[in-house]
Order: C-alpha cells, then sequence, then structure tokens
C-alpha cells in the first residue's frame, strides 16, 4: 500500500523475528492457544468438556480465518468476541467451550505477558553475542596504550582494552536486569472478570483447590513458573513500567557506545570501514548515527510506562491499554535493531594504533610533567627552579602546537639543561606510556575472569550458533 503511512521500524529497521511478535498472526495466536490450554485444563480437573472437542482446538490454532475476522469486524466491535466466533466457526463441535469462564483480560493480560517473555528471550541472545564480539576486542588490544579523555580532552592514559571494557561493563548491567526480569516475570493466570475468581468458583462448585489447581495448570502449560497470587481485572501495570525502563537502559547503553564510537572515530583512532553487510549507508559511523538516534526515541518513549501505570486506579485504567499497546511494540522494535547495528559494528572494530601510539606521544609532555619534576628533584635538582622551567617549556610547545611548528622539542630540553640533572636514558624511562597505565591491564583481565566469562560460559551455545 503506497497511499498509507508505513512505520520505518518495519521497513528495514526490525528484524522479523521480532516484528512477528507484534503481529496479528502473533496475537490471534496466542489467544487461541490460550483458549484452548483454559478448555483443556478446566477438562482435566473434572468439567464437561471431551477430549475430541480439545483436539479440534488444537487442530485449529494456527489456521487464523482472516476472511471470517474481517467479514464481521463491523458488526462485532468486540475484537475477542470477533475472534471467539471466528475460532467457533472452523471447531464447530468445540465453539461452546470456547473462554469458558475466560474474560477479556485473561486473553489480552496473558498474551501481553508471553509476547514481552519472548522478546526480550530475543534481546538476551543479541546481547550475549554484543559481549561475545567486544570481548575478543578487548583482548586484543588490552595492553595498546590509549588517551583517556576527559571532557573530551587527552587527560590520562589507559588501554583500548579497558577503553572497551568499559562498555562491556554496560552490557553486563541491561544482561542481569534482563536475567532478573525473566526470571521473575509473572502470568497473570486464571483470576476471573474481576480477579476474585468468583465466577471460577462457580464453576468448580467452590471447590477453591481446584480452582487454585486450574490456574496453576494454565500457567505451567503457558510456559511461566509462577502468576500473580494477587490482582484484579487486569495484572499490576507496573509491569509495564519496569519493561519499558529496560529497554531504556539497553538504550543508554547503546546510545553511549554510539556516541564514544563516534568520537574516537573522528580522531580517526577507530578506523571508519566499510560494511557490506548493512543495507544502506555501509559507513560505520552512519550506522552509529542510526543506532543513537532509535535508542533516543527508546529512552524517550519509557515514560509511557510510568504513565499507564500510575492511571491503573486500583483495577482501572483500561485506556491506558493503547498506550502501553504502541509503547510496548515500538520499543521492542527499535532495541531490536539497536542491537542489530551494535551487532554489526562491534563484530569487527578496526584500531589504528599507530594514531592512538602518536596523540598518547603527543599528551606524554603534559601527562608526564609531574614526575618529570619529581624525578629531577629526586636527582638533586631545586624544585622552584625546576617547577619554573616546565612551565617555560611546556609554554613553549603549546605555542609550537598553536603555530604549526614542531613540538618534539621536550626530551631535548630537559635532557640539555643542567638544572634537570636527567640523562636520555632516564628521560626515556619516565615517558614510557605503559608507567601511565597503572593497572589498567590487570584490572582487565580480572574483570573478564569475574565478571565476563561466567557468563560466557553459560552461553557458549547462543555464540558457536
Amino acid at each position: 500500500m503506497r497511499n498509507i503511512y508505513n512505520s520505518p521500524l518495519i521497513n528495514g529497521n526490525c528484524t522479523k523475528e521480532m516484528s512477528y511478535l507484534f503481529s496479528d498472526d502473533m496475537k490471534y495466536i496466542t489467544w487461541r492457544k490460550l483458549w484452548t490450554v483454559l478448555a483443556e485444563s478446566e477438562m482435566e480437573l473434572g468439567y464437561s468438556i471431551t477430549p475430541e472437542q480439545i483436539s479440534q482446538l488444537k487442530e485449529n490454532i494456527n489456521n487464523i480465518n482472516y476472511e471470517a475476522l474481517e467479514e464481521n469486524e463491523k458488526e462485532i466491535k468486540s475484537e475477542i468476541i470477533n475472534n471467539i466466533y471466528a475460532f467457533g466457526l472452523q471447531c464447530p463441535e468445540s465453539k461452546n467451550i470456547i473462554h469458558v469462564k475466560g474474560d477479556t483480560s485473561y486473553i489480552k493480560d496473558n498474551a501481553d505477558l508471553i509476547i514481552i517473555k519472548e522478546a526480550i528471550s530475543i534481546l538476551r541472545v543479541k546481547l550475549i553475542k554484543i559481549i561475545n564480539n567486544l570481548l575478543n576486542t578487548a583482548i586484543k588490544y588490552k595492553d595498546l596504550p590509549i588517551l583517556g579523555y576527559f571532557d573530551y580532552s587527552g587527560q590520562g592514559i589507559m588501554t583500548v582494552g579497558k577503553k572497551i571494557g568499559f562498555w562491556i561493563k554496560d552490557l553486563l548491567i541491561d544482561y542481569k536486569n534482563l536475567e532478573y526480569i525473566l526470571s521473575n516475570i509473572e502470568f497473570k493466570g486464571i483470576k476471573g472478570l474481576w480477579g476474585n475468581q468468583l465466577d471460577l468458583m462457580e464453576l468448580f462448585d467452590n471447590d477453591k483447590e481446584k480452582v487454585n489447581t486450574l490456574d496453576r495448570m494454565v500457567t505451567a502449560k503457558m510456559g511461566f513458573d509462577r502468576s500473580f497470587k494477587l490482582c484484579g481485572k487486569f495484572y499490576s501495570k507496573k509491569m509495564i513500567s519496569i519493561v519499558l525502563d529496560f529497554l531504556s537502559q539497553i538504550g543508554e547503553t547503546a546510545c553511549k557506545f554510539a556516541n564514544e564510537y563516534r568520537f574516537l572515530e573522528s580522531l580517526r583512532e577507530f578506523i571508519d570501514t566499510l560494511n557490506t553487510s548493512y543495507p544502506g549507508s555501509s559507513k560505520k559511523h552512519s550506522i552509529a548515527d542510526r543506532m543513537s538516534s532509535l535508542s533516543k526515541a527508546v529512552i524517550s518513549n519509557s515514560l509511557n510506562g510510568a504513565m499507564t501505570s500510575i492511571n491503573q486506579h486500583y483495577d482501572g485504567g483500561s485506556d491506558e491499554y493503547i498506550n502501553q499497546k504502541i509503547s510496548i511494540a515500538e520499543s521492542f522494535m527499535e532495541i531490536d535493531e539497536v542491537l542489530n547495528l551494535y551487532m554489526n559494528i562491534s563484530a569487527d572494530i578496526a584500531i589504528n594504533e599507530e594514531l592512538i601510539l602518536k596523540h598518547v606521544d603527543d599528551a606524554i609532555p603534559f601527562i608526564a610533567m609531574d614526575k618529570i619534576v619529581q624525578a629531577a628533584v629526586k636527582n638533586g635538582g631545586d624544585k622552584a627552579v625546576i617547577s619554573e622551567k616546565m612551565k617555560e617549556i611546556m609554554s613553549d610547545i603549546i605555542k609550537r602546537r598553536n603555530s604549526g611548528r614542531p613540538d618534539n622539542i621536550l626530551m631535548q630540553s630537559i635532557i640539555n639543561d643542567d638544572d634537570f640533572k636527567i640523562s636520555e636514558e632516564q628521560f626515556k624511562e619516565i615517558v614510557n606510556p605503559y608507567n601511565f597505565i597503572g593497572r589498567s591491564i590487570d584490572q582487565l583481565d580480572e574483570f573478564i575472569e569475574e565478571e565476563v566469562m561466567p557468563i560466557i560460559e553459560v552461553n557458549k551455545h547462543i555464540i558457536l550458533n
């Protein structure tokens, strides 16, 4: 269709795997699974339903009859009721057992939670692959000195490996948050129209054990280990707020990486390589720009989670469902593409070692100034005289740089001045970049061993796939 709006999230900015989760196919198939599981569980607990009826439902779960849905959508305004009717047309022997003691929120709320869980699982795989990509690069360049930048000014020396380790640490925080959400996300279960299971008690002649068992059975069959013990008509929308905040945090991580990558690329310390595997612009700086833009969209969208949660008002707030529906779908599809872009860049980060070391050498006079003074004083020089002369030398270096003249005068200025009492050999030892990286290499090794490798080992099957 050329005459209606097409979302850029669908047209090239999201994988089919993620966009499918928010499709009508996924929604309606999930609804049918919920109806089938409910009926099957009710049968197993003694309600008058036959195995043949359940078989008929199962045979048609994936066979969505869209023609029937479209034909009746003008007359049947409720999407749920229209789907019950369409499902019943395909299952004439079972139509009366569809949605027995179910309700709209049983279908919609549980379907939302199922889709959210599957969407997070997709992101989990991508996070692990990005962490592994960066890990390989960090190990490769773990001992290469590089300037550390404070307010875009080189004011210290670390290693390339440690710098990349900062990005990995941010991703590990997101990974741990993801694992917490996956392990704690609860199914709504079957709680009845108003959450008090009154209608289910009526179904099973006030047998509360059967009602509780039904809830547990439906929950387990849909892939969850527990359900909300307490909820009203809807489950707590605090869950939506938590999920959108989590996606926003991944956006923060990715946007920070993209901005820092672009900065290092602008210094030509990271090489802006061509990447023919990605559609559109194949320059990595363009891919990083897209990462940053999509991440900001996710971050700004996260506020909708709070708005949905605070407007639930005890057991109401159903009007907020549209806000939730749009925000969840768009945020997941946006962050899915963000991680695709992150994987693309992290798979092949090209380092300009020669230029990185040149930038380090350029900064050494300022970084090593205190050590030079200390060495000169230790050799018997007068601290006041040495300090004043160092200021003059540094001022001369700055003037030379600003005027485009050669500025590599530090060593000769020092070793030719008797007040410093520093030999050429001692000077070269003082300004060796490795004297300024501290424990950067050891810190990275410890970080990898203690925090990164346990996660890599657990997820080897994902990395090798």
